[in-house]
C-alpha cells in the first residue's frame, strides 16, 4: 500500500486470458510506475499471444520482455517516444 496526497492507494495489475478471464494478478503501491508490474506479470506468457496494454506500459523493457517470449506487444505508444528505424 502506498500513500500520497489524496491517501493510501493501492493499483491492482491483471493479466487475463483472450475471454478476460483473470489469470494472475500484482498489486503495487499508488505511486509506482505501472511498466513495473509488467515484469512479475509476464513471466509465464503463452507463445504467440497477443499482449494488449496501455500506454503506461510502453517502455523498451517491457516490449523486450513480451517479444522474448514469442509474444506481439500491442500497447500504444507515448507521446514522447521515439521509433529508432531499422
Amino acid at each position: 500500500m502506498g500513500s500520497s496526497r489524496g491517501g493510501r492507494n493501492t493499483k491492482v495489475h491483471a493479466i487475463t486470458d483472450r475471454y478476460g478471464r483473470p489469470l494472475a494478478f500484482h498489486l503495487t503501491p499508488g505511486q509506482a510506475a505501472d511498466c513495473r508490474a509488467a515484469e512479475h506479470l509476464l513471466i509465464d506468457l503463452p507463445e504467440r499471444c497477443i499482449v494488449h496494454a496501455d500506454r503506461a506500459y510502453d517502455t523498451n523493457r517491457v516490449r523486450d520482455l513480451i517479444e522474448s517470449q514469442g509474444a506481439v506487444p500491442n500497447i500504444p505508444p507515448k507521446r514522447t517516444r521515439v521509433w529508432k528505424s531499422c
